[in-house]
């Protein structure tokens, strides 16, 4: 009998507490969404591979492997929102081991010109900050451990720019729901600002005089996954 009305107990409270979740209304024209996932880019340092090449050193990779982060206010149609995006390229001979790591971190606006069912279709433009830092470490050509610390055996270079990412976003969802996953896919293309000098130092501003300089431009693709919640009407 005891066992009886702790279950009835349990199972009324849980009908009380669902019959008051469903009573809350969501407005379906306001959300926060997050979307996160992998992808590739291409990256093209002209002038420093061929400043690099001249000085018989391996040049560094064009293409790297990409992850991204996002997070979206919509309001209808229009979103606005923060992201951020990571890439590494890694590079090896049988001397070298070169890398490049890079970060991009910016805001953006976006408005879904597609915003139909299922499918959401939004061009976007973010600007934000580049940032890359190769390294380049020779393996071989050491006789002992104190040529390593005397002479050094690798060097670091890096720049910072200002840049604008244009990007398309196919986003795939039922925005009907008070809560959905999302999946999609992002293409963009950012492009710097300025070309900006390569320096040894965290200013980056061409420091060290005949520094190489580049105009960032980078293509991307990129496959994202997340979930969209709509704002609750109190």
């Amino acid at each position: 009998m005891k066992k009886n009305i702790i279950l009835a107990f349990f199972l009324l409270a849980y009908t009380f507490s669902y019959a008051q979740s469903s009573t809350v209304k969501y407005d379906a024209d306001k959300a926060i969404q997050f979307y996160f996932g992998p992808g590739a880019a291409y990256n093209n340092y002209k002038n420093l591979n061929h400043t690099l090449n001249d000085a018989g050193l391996p040049t560094v990779g064009k293409f790297a492997l990409s992850s991204i982060g996002e997070i979206d206010l919509r309001h209808k149609n229009f979103l606005i929102g923060l992201t951020s995006a990571m890439g590494f390229s890694p590079k090896k001979n049988d001397s070298y081991n070169t890398s490049v790591f890079n970060f991009y971190t910016g805001v953006n606006a976006g408005y879904y010109i597609v915003n139909v069912n299922k499918f959401h279709l939004a061009p976007q433009l973010g600007i934000g900050l580049y940032s890359s830092a190769v390294k380049i470490s020779q393996r071989n050509g050491f006789t002992d451990f104190n040529d390593v610390l005397i002479n050094k055996n690798s060097v670091t270079i890096n720049q910072n720019a200002p840049v604008l990412d244009f990007a398309l976003k196919f986003d795939f969802a039922d925005f009907s729901k008070a809560k959905t996953c999302l999946t999609g896919v992002r293409v963009g293309y950012k492009y710097g600002l300025s070309n900006r000098g390569w320096g040894i130092d965290e200013t980056s501003n061409s420091t060290v005089d005949g520094s190489p300089e580049d105009r960032i431009n980078q293509l991307y693709a990129m496959v994202t996954i997340g979930f969209a919640l709509q704002k609750p009407i109190k």
